[in-house]
């Protein structure tokens, strides 16, 4: 594998990726990408798929922090609740 690169096509790991196949989930340099039973499948870039995935990893923290801010004070609400009910 060489090591300078960052992402390795699947068949051949000395050559970079240069596409993500849609289809098979997997990484394939020009090479492959042409062959007949990649062919025909939907690709994407890799590099757009990087700024997608960075877009979408973004999106999917900021929910997490939003759901756990609001997990925390439901869970706050509740205890005041039960604790009211205890007392």
């Amino acid at each position: 594998m060489n090591k300078n690169v960052l992402f390795n096509c699947l068949y051949h790991e000395s050559s970079k990726a240069s596409y993500v196949c849609l289809v098979e989930n997997i990484l394939l340099c020009k090479k492959c990408a042409a062959e007949p039973n990649h062919k025909s499948h939907p690709k994407e870039e890799m590099e757009i798929f990087l700024k997608n995935l960075k877009t979408v990893s973004k999106k999917l923290n900021e929910f997490n922090n939003t759901f756990e801010l609001k997990f925390q004070e439901t869970k706050k609400k509740t205890l005041a609740v039960v604790d009211g009910l205890i007392s």
